[in-house]
């Protein structure tokens, strides 16, 4: 029944609709960034999905019950993935643009961000919410329905902070828990750097010859 009324929800909004592999997961180059367990209210801290600092104890392979946690991660980060444990429901937007919605703490509750949802492995483009206000300290809420009620109503809020009990924490809580996962911006190793630098050498040796 929950994902039914998250399927309704998303529909009118959607487009594109095509068949997909179970989660972008089977593509590889993500790595775990947060967990939320399948009891209790939502993310038990306060990090704002920055990643600046770790918080609980990470477990490589989370189960539903695993507490709470998130890890530090320093490497730029291109795309985040929410996805319920048992993979039913996934959202994936750009991290650059969900990081800007939250920074700026506008407090909007209408559709501000642009995610690829999969629903029961079919795949759509949709907008959703991500809700950000100064001072409260269960912001930011994120869904990827197209505005903050419906998705509390309909069961598609992806994440919340500071232990927020209320139908917030129904998707989580009924679908194995929830997972994060982001893809980073590989950062130039020093081999490379060192190549760059004798190009560069090279290329300037060869312009004061030709002067």
């Amino acid at each position: 029944m929950l994902l039914a009324a998250a399927a309704t929800l998303a529909a009118p909004a959607a487009h594109a609709v095509f068949a997909i592999p179970a989660s972008p997961l089977d593509q590889g180059g993500w790595t775990l960034a947060a967990h939320m367990s399948n009891t209790g209210g939502m993310f038990d801290g306060q990090g704002e999905l920055s990643f600046a600092q770790a918080y609980g104890t990470a477990v490589a392979s989370p189960t539903a019950s695993t507490p709470d946690f998130s890890i530090a991660i320093s490497a730029p980060i291109s795309r985040i993935l929410f996805i319920t444990g048992d993979r039913s429901v996934w959202a994936m937007a750009d991290y650059g643009a969900l990081i800007t919605q939250i920074q700026a703490r506008a407090g909007y509750f209408g559709a501000n961000i642009d995610f690829t949802l999969g629903l029961n492995g079919m795949v759509s483009q949709v907008q959703g919410n991500v809700l950000s206000r100064g001072g409260v300290s269960e912001d930011p809420w994120i869904t990827y329905a197209p505005e903050h009620f419906a998705g509390i109503n309909s069961n598609a809020i992806l994440w919340g902070e500071g232990d927020y009990f209320a139908a917030h924490s129904n998707l989580k809580n009924s679908a194995g828990g929830l997972n994060v996962y982001v893809q980073t911006v590989p950062e130039p190793s020093s081999l490379a750097l060192l190549l760059a630098g004798v190009l560069t050498v090279g290329a300037w040796a060869r312009k004061r010859r030709a002067v």
